[in-house]
């Protein structure tokens, strides 16, 4: 259940990140707003990676248990 609720938060990160994002691009130039939000993508990209990665070795623990 701890993986899907962080995969979640990851996902959810990723879209606001994602929408913020889409907005900054629309305004010409590169500065910290810009910087800001590819660090909140990468950081939104790491939770759910992380998240993820933690459902699959419990799956692949729960697998070899039960062989």
């Amino acid at each position: 259940m701890r993986a899907h609720i962080i995969t979640a938060i990851g996902l959810l990160i990723l879209a606001i990140f994602a929408y913020r994002g889409a907005n900054a691009l629309m305004v010409p130039g590169f500065g910290w707003s810009e910087l800001y939000v590819l660090g909140g993508l990468i950081l939104g990209g790491w939770v759910s990676f992380s998240g993820s990665s933690e459902l699959l070795a419990r799956r692949r623990v729960a697998r070899a248990r039960a062989e």
